[in-house]
């Protein structure tokens, strides 16, 4: 049986709060977001709101959210794996 990786988390992944995420999505604009917690709480537009959930809402469907945002030009999955020390 595979074991259930841990959830991404913003401060092991050494992203502090208040940085600026960007989007790396093909077919919409650039986007911005702020972290707004420790764990995955972000802010689009005034709204609060979890990494996953925007993600999907701009995405339109399921989709695991590191991949789709990077932080200071280093994607989001890429550091998710190095603080799991799978890279």
């Amino acid at each position: 049986m595979r074991k259930r990786r841990e959830s991404y988390d913003f401060t092991k992944m050494g992203i502090p709060i208040g940085a600026k995420l960007q989007s790396k999505f093909r077919k919409q604009e650039n986007i911005e977001i702020e972290v707004i917690d420790a764990h995955n709480m972000i802010r689009y537009k005034n709204e609060e709101v979890t990494l996953s959930n925007i993600t999907k809402r701009i995405t339109g469907g399921r989709t695991h959210p590191t991949p789709c945002w990077t932080y200071n030009g280093k994607n989001l999955e890429k550091l998710w794996k190095k603080s799991l020390g799978e890279e």
